[in-house]
């Protein structure tokens, strides 16, 4: 039995030999596995060529980019868009049936011509009517609507400022009008939105549209005028968009004045 003042026995000493060689056995061994996993990590070009890859790849689906937390909006507001444009397209195409059976023919109501101006930018027009049948009360006044189709030529310095340039444009685009007075009031106010089709791209020095299709909505505010109101006069604010459809979307402002003829 150990007395309790006896020294306390120290763990026996490897020889030196052996203690070097163990350690020098254990750098080794650790140099090894750090050769390993340095041999198997990629270069720093390899990962970033990986990383472009994995990038192109994603940005090729667009159901993946559309839940990248930079584009989870613009792919739904793309949606949005665009099941706007078909309902607004469906009801256009649906008008002027409405409108023939309304009438009883494609013989239109109206016939206009009009005169615009946006900036160095000029606009002609001429275009046909067509009245619904439908109409209804709206407060003290009565709410009509019709079809209007009309071919458009713009002329506005092409960018650079060397020539005048030329665009075609097609407009299908209905139309809501009030009258106060039941109906009665030689004034009216009126506004539609529609669809419109350029021959090419609206580019000048301050704007540069980037689709041919584009959105028409206007207001306006008019009097009628002659023995039988055949005669109209109406001062007109139109804008055309394309809707955020593609950028840019800069849209143009157009002031304009129409003269209509009312066939009886």
């Amino acid at each position: 039995m150990a007395h309790p003042l006896d020294p306390i026995p120290h763990p026996p000493q490897l020889p030196a030999g052996q203690q070097h060689g163990g350690d020098h056995g254990r750098c080794a061994h650790r140099a090894e596995a750090d050769a390993q996993t340095f041999s198997h990590r990629p270069a720093r070009g390899e990962t970033n060529h990986r990383r472009q890859a994995t990038r192109h790849r994603l940005e090729a689906r667009p159901d993946v980019r559309a839940l990248h937390p930079g584009g989870r909006a613009v792919g739904a507001a793309a949606a949005t868009r665009a099941a706007l444009s078909l309902l607004l397209a469906a009801t256009l195409l649906a008008l002027p049936v409405h409108a023939h059976a309304a009438q009883g023919g494609w013989t239109p109501s109206t016939v206009f011509l009009q005169a615009g101006n946006a900036g160095h930018t000029r606009q002609l027009t001429a275009g046909f009517g067509w009245d619904w049948a439908w109409q209804g009360r709206l407060g003290p006044g009565l709410l009509t609507a019709y079809n209007e189709v009309s071919v458009s030529a713009w002329s506005y310095p092409e960018a650079g400022g060397r020539r005048t340039a030329w665009l075609g444009q097609l407009g299908v685009i209905p139309v809501w009008r009030y009258r106060p007075s039941d109906g009665n009031s030689p004034w009216f106010m009126e506004g539609g939105v529609g669809v419109t089709l350029t021959t090419t791209l609206y580019q000048t020095e301050q704007k540069s549209f980037s689709t041919n299709f584009n959105f028409g909505d206007h207001i306006a505010v008019g009097r009628s005028f002659g023995p039988a109101r055949q005669h109209e006069l109406a001062l007109r604010v139109e804008h055309f968009p394309n809707a955020g459809i593609k950028r840019p979307n800069p849209g143009e402002d157009f002031l304009q004045l129409r003269y209509s003829h009312r066939f009886l």
